[in-house]
């Protein structure tokens, strides 16, 4: 598969040295959705999810987190092998502002 944004498929260089200017990872997130919301957040599995797909679906979990009345105190433990329900859970959490065990 050809991501058009990087059609050589090589993991772009970023530049680290400023990243703090940026905010927290899901404050990061957050703008990339608004600004791609169309383009490609994760493949995995022959599955393609979109930012904005990824955005809603940490939305729902971040809510039903803090419906559940886990707190900025609580901690949350993650036990799923990696791929896409993995970072729906870890963005999710961090949407919630709690930690993650």
């Amino acid at each position: 598969m050809v991501n058009h944004a990087n059609p050589t498929g090589s993991i772009p260089e970023v530049d680290m040295s400023n990243y703090e200017l940026h905010g927290c990872l899901q404050d990061m997130f957050l703008a990339q959705a608004a600004k791609t919301p169309t383009s490609i957040a994760i493949v995995s599995e022959g599955k393609e999810v979109t930012f904005q797909e990824l955005d809603e679906w940490t939305n729902i979990l971040a809510l039903k987190l803090r419906h559940l009345r886990v707190r900025p105190d609580s901690i949350v433990g993650i036990y799923l092998p990696k791929g896409i329900e993995f970072i729906v859970a870890y963005i999710g959490i961090l949407k919630a502002g709690v930690a993650m065990a």
